[in-house]
């Protein structure tokens, strides 16, 4: 990664350029090695869904009712990688490398991008960026999603520079992919579309303009195809899991913070514009930076007062992120392009070796073991014999390394006709048709703080548990009411009885269902009762 625009010596920035270059291979490995020990639950449900549609079950998660609850673009990269490789312990390692393929063309396009926009400084923007993407995007959209907004940043100036057809359409097809490999991106390519169309530079703009018009079939034919899909196969024009996230019924609404990733990139999404709307606007501040610093309040703005305070739990930052790289790379190329190439030379090898550090500490944090823990729950859930089971939160991994049809109570893999009819059926009914035979709760027992958010809460807005104290500090679930989340309507209670526990690990605690519709009324008429 040596810039093309760098003076004097090339010889101090080959070796350095070189040198970040060894530091993303490292990374990579890293994550190819150990993959299970970077994705979170929510991965799972990208990959159980795509093994199954590789296999030719069908978009669903559980072969007990289909689901659209995912962004398409990446579940079909799942979908490939287990065409590829079938078995789900070699699968795995594909997918990790697919994400270390990403996220290494994502860190190309930046140095492509910084070597025409802050020519020298690109490795400001591999330092802030490479950590987040290969350390705590956690498997699942983000890098795809981070290297489609990577190259239409850069096929953006490319445009505006010189506009041509070739160009034009190499930008729109960045800008649709880009939304269907993260849907809320929609906020910062249209934006960027519409500054392209507002604010290319005056010599160029009306042949730009031009371009933009002509290939407005390219997102009609991409996201009319999804739209398309999802109303006939699914009566609905989005994913399940962003209709039910957006209907948080019973849940007590308040402010859940973002990680620390997330208010740190956009704090610096905010700073960094101002700062650079004064001392420099030019082209790629117009038609990139600032559209895509707008569409970030924008996805901020929506993740706050529209969606769920579980969305708020996610790492899933990456284009504040991406954001945050370039516009700290830009404002300390203003600031010091004009102070030597020493200094630049200097700071370059520091952030190099910043950046090994930071991977010896993931290295050592994700690499070489897998939680023994973990493991041994999994070991353990798959010797219950279960056919069908309940689960309050995070299935994926349950679902992915077990043979248990995994049913998710909140409802966000699986459709709309599963949310009416526990609306209007009842959840008993539904485990009566479907054999459910088990409930997967959290582990036994609760603490203060587990107590707190889901002992008489709505919790993810489709269930609200009956806890007992049974000890200092310490409480028990009986029984559990279910919620159809798209409506809020109760779809009954289950009885959970100690007697009935039939595991409990550092995982989840598992309790046998009734068997037959006869025993679930018997047990449910003895549930105890919910406090509203």
């Amino acid at each position: 990664m040596t810039e093309r625009n760098s003076t004097g010596s090339r010889w101090p920035s080959s070796v350095i350029g070189a040198g970040f270059a060894v530091a993303v291979v490292l990374y990579c490995y890293v994550v190819i090695r150990w993959p299970d020990n970077f994705f979170a639950d929510d991965s799972y449900f990208y990959f159980q869904v795509a093994w199954n549609i590789a296999r030719g079950f069908g978009s669903t998660f559980n072969n007990v009712m289909p689901t659209n609850g995912y962004h398409p673009l990446w579940m079909l990269v799942c979908v490939t990688v287990f065409k590829i490789f079938p078995a789900k312990s070699a699968a795995v390692h594909g997918i990790g490398a697919m994400i270390s393929l990403l996220d290494a063309g994502a860190l190309v396009l930046l140095w492509r991008i910084l070597g025409r926009v802050a020519p020298g400084f690109w490795w400001i923007a591999i330092l802030a960026y490479a950590p987040f993407c290969f350390l705590t995007q956690l498997g699942t959209e983000g890098a795809l999603s981070g290297f489609f907004l990577a190259a239409l940043v850069l096929a953006t100036y490319k445009l505006c520079e010189a506009p041509s057809g070739a160009k034009g359409f190499i930008f729109a097809l960045c800008g649709a992919l880009a939304v269907l490999s993260r849907l809320d991106n929609i906020f910062i390519v249209s934006l960027i579309f519409l500054a392209c169309y507002i604010a290319a530079p005056a010599n160029v703009r009306a042949q730009v303009r031009r371009t933009l018009l002509l290939c407005i079939p390219v997102y009609v034919v991409l996201w009319g195809a999804y739209v398309g899909s999802n109303l006939h196969w699914f009566g609905t024009i989005q994913p399940i899991s962003g209709m039910l996230k957006a209907h948080p019924h019973g849940e007590v609404r308040h402010f859940s913070k973002p990680p620390h990733i997330a208010l740190l990139g956009f704090g610096t999404v905010i700073a960094g514009t101002l700062i650079l709307a004064r001392i420099s606007r030019d082209t790629f501040f117009r038609v990139v930076e600032l559209p895509f610093a707008i569409g970030v309040v924008f996805h901020a703005a929506y993740i706050t007062f529209v969606m769920s305070s579980e969305t708020r739990w996610s790492w899933y930052y990456t284009s504040w992120v991406l954001l945050s790289a370039i516009l700290v790379s830009r404002i300390v190329f203003f600031a010091l392009a004009k102070r030597g190439e020493a200094l630049r030379i200097g700071l370059a090898a520091t952030a190099l070796v910043l950046l090994f550090y930071v991977w010896l500490l993931g290295d050592r944090r994700f690499g070489h073991t897998i939680d023994v823990s973990t493991q041994s729950g999994f070991e353990e859930v798959k010797s219950v014999p279960l056919h069908t089971a309940i689960a309050y939160d995070k299935p994926g991994r349950l679902a992915f390394y077990s043979d248990v049809r995994i049913v998710a109570i909140d409802g966000l893999m699986g459709d709309i006709s599963f949310q009416h009819e526990l609306a209007t059926k009842g959840i008993a009914e539904f485990d009566a048709r479907n054999h459910v035979d088990a409930f997967v709760g959290p582990t036994q027992p609760l603490d203060e703080y587990e107590r707190k958010v889901m002992c008489e809460q709505v919790y993810l807005s489709s269930m609200r548990f009956h806890c007992v104290a049974t000890g200092p500090g310490a409480w028990t679930v009986d029984g559990v009411e279910i919620f159809a989340r798209l409506t809020g309507a109760s779809a009954g209670s289950l009885a959970l009885p100690r007697k009935n526990l039939l595991t409990n690990n550092p995982i989840v605690a598992i309790w046998r269902l009734p068997a037959g519709p006869d025993e679930q009324h018997e047990e449910q008429v003895q549930a105890p009762a919910v406090r509203p």
